[in-house]
């Protein structure tokens, strides 16, 4: 199997590329009509029984730069997820998506690497694109998913937190996804000193949680973001992890060096994101 191009290096702890930036929903000069939809005038030659025909670079250089514009039809032979709908959308800044005080219901449509936002369904043929190749997402509420590009980031807000996490998956196809995390390590408990073992998981919005068990219904113990708090190995001991919050401190112990060094990497990248004010479960840290 081939690596995937996308996946997190834990040597480098570095994710992703450098970020491109997203054009704003009123800018008028980025709608275009959709490249997949032919004009009234065009009468398609494709029959359902046909294989769509298959042009060379040859013979689009001889139909002129005109015929350009109009996408090769290839046979679809890997499933992709496309959805659509209508949701709220919110443009803010990287470094702070709780800032953003407008919102506006919008149409949008995910599939061949690019979101697409209309205002409605019926004026989709005059959207607005953006590329996702170049971003990155991330669950940042129960019912909102956060595109992050550069400078700007898009919030999409969901009915219902099952929706969003919907969106998520037909983003992840095309998008970097903010590094997860979950797993059994022990944890030391801060009022026995003793440890303990607990299943911990590494949300997308940064926020490190532990439960008693991986059971859906085991009881959340506590819960802290690593999103701008210091991340350090031991310096004795390789797989024990120090997260340091104000005065306090929080370590969990893993089976090994190379796990430890897997957590941390993925907590090194959460750590420089600006603080959550508010978190979807209660965290010992929100940000004043």
């Amino acid at each position: 199997m081939e690596p995937n191009p996308r996946a997190f290096n834990p040597q480098t702890s570095g994710f992703y590329p450098a970020l491109t930036s997203a054009p704003s929903l009123n800018d008028t000069n980025d709608l275009q009509p959709p490249p997949y939809s032919p004009s009234s005038t065009e009468q398609s030659t494709f029959s359902p029984n046909q294989q769509p025909p298959i042009l060379s670079q040859q013979q689009h250089m001889s139909q002129g730069a005109s015929s350009l514009s109009q996408p090769v039809m290839q046979p679809v032979t890997i499933p992709l997820r496309c959805k659509s709908g209508n949701v709220e959308i919110g443009i803010g800044d990287n470094a702070d998506t709780e800032k953003i005080r407008y919102w506006k219901g919008q149409y949008i449509e995910v599939q061949d690497g690019v979101l697409r936002i209309a205002a409605s369904r019926k004026t989709r043929n005059q959207h607005q694109t953006i590329s996702l190749s170049n971003h990155y997402i991330a669950k940042e509420a129960k019912k909102m998913v956060a595109l992050y590009g550069n400078p700007k980031v898009y919030v999409i807000k969901s009915s219902s937190e099952v929706r969003a996490h919907e969106w998520l998956l037909a983003l992840s196809q095309y998008c970097y996804i903010a590094p997860i995390m979950e797993g059994y390590c022990d944890k030391m408990s801060r009022g026995k000193k003793v440890w303990e073992e607990r299943f911990v998981r590494l949300n997308a919005n940064g926020v490190v949680s532990w439960y008693r068990s991986d059971h859906e219904d085991s009881e959340l113990k506590g819960a802290v973001q690593v999103r701008g708090e210091p991340c350090s190995l031991d310096a004795v001991n390789p797989t024990i992890i120090h997260i340091k919050v104000d005065a306090k401190g929080y370590q969990f112990r893993f089976d090994s060096p190379r796990e430890a060094a897997l957590w941390l990497a993925a907590f090194s990248w959460h750590v420089k994101r600006k603080p959550l004010r508010k978190s979807s479960i209660p965290i010992r840290n929100n940000s004043k």
